[in-house]
């Protein structure tokens, strides 16, 4: 499939759903719908809620019905989609092994740990499941909105419970790691590790999955 200048419409989306690129949609229908944080929510809501119901992390079908909610009613709707190319590389079923294996590997780590959206997102499930277990609570940040009130959410588990709620200033954990994909120019993770030292993280550390795993 071919990323035409790295935006994608809705017709592309569908063009990845059918192709079973499923995780990869989810990740571009979340990005795509972050300048609309309750519509964001509430998807986001939806989906953790049917990957704890479904026990399982790679339901083609559960990601195709939240891919497709999430479209629906967006007009005009395109997002940059060149991450995709990036993980083409290296293949996009190498990467879901790389998520999984991160979040893993998280889930055992005594510190907070952060999610860096939305590119995460295409291995989210696997992080949910795993934090699940673990009863670990998940926290994700939206660069986004690092200005606004809400940055992102935390999601809380217990006995295969998930709630979610907003991730807000400031904060009363002390010790982080923030996870992302691939580190381009670093600026992202800088501006996010700035933001939780100035908001009483005494250490922040950077967990980048291409680099670990």
């Amino acid at each position: 499939m071919q990323y035409k200048e790295a935006v994608l419409n809705s017709e592309d989306i569908e063009a990845l759903i059918n192709n079973n690129f499923e995780n990869e949609a989810l990740y571009l229908v979340f990005k795509g719908l972050s300048e609309n944080p309750e519509k964001h929510r509430a998807l986001l809501q939806v989906f953790v809620e049917a990957v704890l119901k479904n026990h399982s992390e790679n339901s083609s079908g559960l990601v195709r019905e939240i891919a497709n909610n999430g479209l629906a009613g967006e007009k005009g709707f395109s997002v940059q989609a060149n991450k995709l190319a990036q993980w083409s590389r290296q293949g996009f079923e190498f990467w879901q092994e790389k998520f999984k294996e991160a979040a893993a590997q998280l889930a055992l780590n005594k510190q907070e740990i952060f999610l860096t959206a939305h590119s995460t997102f295409s291995g989210l499930s696997y992080f949910l499941k795993f934090f699940n277990e673990k009863s670990k609570t998940l926290n994700i940040i939206v660069p986004g909105w690092l200005q606004n009130d809400n940055i992102g959410y935390k999601i809380k588990f217990k006995d295969g419970v998930a709630v979610l709620s907003w991730l807000s200033k400031p904060f009363e954990i002390k010790e982080a790691v923030i996870v992302d994909d691939i580190e381009n120019t670093g600026q992202t993770l800088k501006e996010i590790k700035d933001l939780l030292a100035q908001n009483g993280f005494d250490s922040v550390e950077t967990f980048v999955i291409n680099k670990k795993i």
